[in-house]
């Protein structure tokens, strides 16, 4: 089945009901430059300025996102930390939020000390770290753009509340297979890797609450902005952004996605690095 969005016979019409655009970020929105197109922010402005609004669904934390926010034109919410939290990025209102247990990160400091791994631990507005390693330092730099802060996880896991913990891994090395094999019997927990443009070699394990899922992020956003499945539109590339894609009446896959995301597309694009966002939005919204 070709699935190329520069075969749909009528892209206008398609387009015409959607009233919520939603874009993930890292491999979708986001190249190997960690920032977005001019193409893509001049396309995404001229369709903003029809009445269409915008969102990005992602695993980062808000604290990483205020400038891409403010380039994309987000005013409403959003998604963060990989369904744990809906929020009103201007309000700071959260839509809804799920942290992880105690007894979940008492477990993630515990095997990250005894395996000398790289853990972040997320608030809503910072993230923690027991010490600051390579991987760690790249984290914050190509992508947060955050530095972290250095505590006691042990202590301070005892009277902090986490959204999401993250244990970072290189592809290949056997600290990667530990932890894969350590997520799949953690707990109340959903664990998703996931790796960065910049960085395809470091595989980053998302971790959240069991309860904190997309479907729960994309229902909260349709409560949010009052619309149904059928108004949204998604972009992504990760095996994390099938649930977006699913759900939503257009689900368009970056020509560079992971073979799940497009399967579960309606459409592919050109590649992040072709300007696939802006070659998408081009077609769908034709200029004459």
């Amino acid at each position: 089945m070709n699935k190329s969005i520069f075969n749909i016979p009528n892209p206008k019409a398609l387009a015409s009901k959607i009233k919520l655009i939603s874009f993930d970020l890292d491999g979708t929105l986001l190249g190997t430059s960690g920032k977005i197109s001019s193409d893509s922010l001049k396309e995404i402005a001229r369709i903003k300025k029809m009445g269409v609004a915008m969102a990005i669904a992602t695993g980062r934390p808000l604290f990483s996102c205020e400038e891409i926010i403010d380039q994309v034109g987000v005013e409403g919410a959003s998604m963060f930390f990989a369904g744990s939290l809906v929020i009103d990025v201007f309000t700071r209102i959260p839509v809804f939020e799920n942290h992880l247990s105690k007894e979940v990160v008492k477990n993630l400091v515990k095997f990250s000390r005894s395996n000398k791994l790289s853990l972040e631990l997320y608030t809503g507005e910072e993230y923690f770290v027991d010490q600051e390693t390579d991987l760690i330092r790249a984290h914050a730099e190509h992508y947060l753009k955050v530095p972290p802060q250095v505590f006691d996880l042990d202590k301070l896991s005892k009277k902090e509340r986490f959204l999401k913990a993250v244990i970072s891994t290189v592809r290949g090395e056997n600290t990667e297979k530990v932890t894969a094999d350590f997520c799949k019997d953690l707990a109340a927990s959903s664990v998703t890797p996931a790796c960065g443009a910049v960085h395809p070699n470091v595989v980053f394990y998302n971790i959240t609450s069991r309860w904190a899922s997309r479907r729960r992020a994309f229902e909260g956003l349709l409560e949010y902005y009052e619309l149904q499945a059928d108004e949204i539109m998604s972009f992504g590339d990760a095996p994390a952004d099938e649930t977006f894609l699913k759900m939503s009446g257009i689900g368009i896959a970056m020509d560079n996605a992971d073979p799940v995301a497009k399967e579960a597309a309606n459409f592919i694009t050109k590649s992040v690095e072709e300007d696939g966002i802006a070659q998408a939005l081009r077609i769908l919204y034709p200029l004459s």
